[in-house]
């Protein structure tokens, strides 16, 4: 295949896939694309690594020493 004529996947499609929101065909496509194309690659771990950033930012702190913390 001609990875130079690969369309690149569209963002929603990368939501969707890193999401779990793919099946069948779609999935297939768009695992078969990531296997050729690495700037889709980069652009789904792009993705990933900010997901994990807004849900680390969203995380309750711990508390420590017995739930006090600074302010008790």
């Amino acid at each position: 295949m001609n990875t130079s004529r690969l369309a690149h996947l569209r963002v929603d499609s990368l939501e969707r896939y890193s999401f779990g929101q793919l099946t069948g065909l779609s999935l297939k496509r768009t695992e078969e694309h990531l296997l050729l194309c690495a700037e889709c690659r980069r652009r789904l771990d792009e993705f990933e690594m900010m997901l994990a950033t807004l849900r680390a930012a969203h995380e309750p702190l711990s508390m420590t020493n017995g739930g006090g913390g600074a302010f008790a």
